[in-house]
């Protein structure tokens, strides 16, 4: 493993052949992949079996990364959200502040980007509408499907302009 200091750059440090400055191009820093392996392992953990511990943690990665990873928590929220529909609507219920709901309405929002600014708010309430039928044909309550509703009421579907 090379040691990454001020004097070994990549950029043509003469004291290197170009072999081993190919090679430092493709290390990798375990520290950078770690945290995208444990987020993955959550995920799987927690759509084969939901619960709150892992749910709580991967809460704490979101709140506390940064850079790319962070960027992926919207669409971490998205999957998981949908996939476990009662139990995260549940969750956020519970924890209005969550990092993950913060990152679902965030995400919601910038799908919309794509469309002309007119279509996007029918675009938002074709998604709301999807995900309530989707709620009522798994049961959910009145209660549920109300903290979906409030959920969609506070994204922007301008948020990107």
């Amino acid at each position: 493993t090379k040691n990454w200091t001020s004097k070994g750059n990549l950029k043509g440090d003469s004291s290197q052949g170009f072999s081993e400055r190919a090679n430092n191009v493709n290390a990798v820093d375990e520290r950078t992949i770690t945290p995208y392996r444990q987020v993955d392992s959550l995920i799987r953990s927690i759509n084969q079996n939901f619960n709150l511990p892992d749910v709580k943690l991967l809460e704490e990665i979101c709140s506390t990364s940064d850079g790319d990873l962070a960027e992926t928590f919207g669409n971490i929220s998205k999957r998981l959200f949908e996939s476990n529909l009662s139990d995260f609507t549940q969750y956020f219920g519970a924890n209005p502040n969550s990092c993950l709901k913060k990152s679902l309405i965030y995400s919601l929002g910038a799908d919309l980007f794509v469309y002309e600014k007119t279509a996007r708010p029918g675009k938002l309430l074709e998604e709301q509408e999807r995900l309530i039928v989707k709620a009522r044909k798994d049961g959910l309550s009145d209660k549920k499907i109300q903290i979906i509703n409030d959920l969609f009421k506070d994204v922007n579907p301008d948020l990107l302009d």
